[in-house]
């Protein structure tokens, strides 16, 4: 039967009963105090969005949401060298200029040159005709600035047919020569969310309320690939890496969040079971039961509402790049921020990470944030950060958990 129809009935026939509405309790029903339980009922029912589930009661959600964050997973770069060829750019991609072209001849058969990717000039055999200009800057003293039909002002250094020069000679068909190199970068970018959700939890027996503070995380996630050259690996990368990124933006944000809101419900509904007894009464009031048929009350008290957990919200950094040896160490802070307890208790904080390690103990920051030095491992991986909060009365809620990727240090 309802609490209204409940009430109406005891309104209407003036008896004796018990009344236990919003956290008090009457031994006598009267058309007013009906009236005014009622009102709470309705007052309570308008502003209170409550779910059930596994006979537990959740009310007052309250949610937050981390920014979103980018990482690049994996990258896979194309330099251009295939086919057996050696790729060789242009002394000067934009070329000599013309005020500078004098004492200049037509000329076949020479060597011309060119610079791989690490540097290192290569000579090669030239059939075609060509244009040289005398220059200082050339160790031969000519530089190429044309070729017969057009175009090739590349200002190489070039050795007529007979000169001699130092340094290794390719035969012209291994040879592919570039204005400037390009590399093409293919990169999956990751896409993270992290929602935090609390609120209060009950039993939903009827005659019980018992209750406790429940809290849960979740995470989502998405990922997108892209591809994009440039003329340097990593611009390339950070290229590919922004078109996946924008993508994400676009299309993911709302599917990262939903994600991420659906795995926090689940963790709360777990959470609020596992830290939820049912007991017989509501704690810390007192129920008066009377009858007809005797003037002799039972009284019955519960003890006080069970000790709510501490709360916090785990922050790690975006990315770390790898450590190497010999090499100074790679570090970064991780934090529990804000760090609070419903119950006024003292709260301390341990980390635990699924690769590299702590480095000193848990220090408090201006404005109370808990940390800890996170020193990188030497391998590229994606590590896993445990926070455990506990309260000085000994009580541990599950664990905030979260991820950040470590990256290679070449990047």
């Amino acid at each position: 039967m309802s609490m209204r129809k409940l009430l109406s009935m005891a309104a209407l026939s003036g008896v004796m009963g018990l009344i236990a509405v919003a956290g008090f309790a009457a031994s006598t029903v009267t058309p007013a105090v009906a009236d005014a339980a009622r009102a709470i009922v309705d007052t309570v029912a308008r502003t209170t969005a409550c779910q059930t589930a596994n006979n537990i009661e959740l009310c007052s959600e309250d949610w937050s949401f981390s920014s979103v964050s980018y990482n690049v997973v994996d990258k896979a770069v194309n330099n251009g060298v295939a086919r057996g060829k050696i790729q060789l750019r242009w002394k000067n991609p934009n070329g000599m200029p013309k005020s500078m072209q004098v004492n200049c001849t037509w000329t076949k058969g020479g060597l011309n040159s060119g610079y791989s990717r690490s540097g290192q000039k290569y000579w090669f055999r030239d059939n075609r005709t060509v244009k040289i200009c005398r220059s200082k800057s050339s160790s031969t003293g000519w530089s190429k600035v044309a070729v017969r039909g057009g175009g090739g002002n590349c200002d190489n250094d070039y050795a007529p047919k007979g000169a001699s020069v130092k340094g290794s000679i390719l035969p012209p068909w291994k040879v592919e020569m570039v204005r400037f190199f390009t590399s093409t970068a293919t990169v999956r970018v990751e896409a993270r969310q992290k929602a935090n959700v609390t609120a209060s939890a009950k039993c939903a027996t009827v005659n019980s309320a018992a209750s406790a503070f429940a809290s849960g995380s979740g995470m989502g996630v998405a990922t997108a690939t892209a591809r994009a050259s440039a003329r340097t690996s990593t611009e390339a990368v950070l290229r590919a890496a922004n078109v996946a990124q924008q993508h994400l933006s676009v299309n993911e944000s709302g599917t990262v969040k939903s994600q991420a809101e659906a795995e926090a419900r689940v963790q709360l509904k777990v959470n609020a079971a596992a830290i939820v007894s049912c007991s017989s009464s509501p704690p810390g009031t007192t129920t008066v039961t009377t009858t007809t048929t005797t003037t002799t009350p039972t009284t019955t008290t519960t003890p006080p509402t069970a000790n709510r957990p501490p709360t916090g919200v785990l922050k790690v950094p975006r990315h770390v790049y790898q450590s190497r040896a010999g090499k100074t160490l790679q570090k970064a802070p991780v934090c529990v921020d804000p760090v609070s307890d419903p119950d006024g208790d003292a709260v301390s904080v341990r980390f635990t990470f699924s690769a590299g390690r702590p480095e000193g103990d848990v220090y408090i920051q201006p404005g109370g944030a808990r940390c800890i030095t996170f020193v990188a491992p030497e391998t590229v991986q994606e590590i896993t950060v445990f926070a455990y909060l506990r309260d000085s009365r000994g009580l541990e809620p599950p664990p905030l958990i979260d991820k950040f990727p470590i990256w290679p240090d070449e990047f």
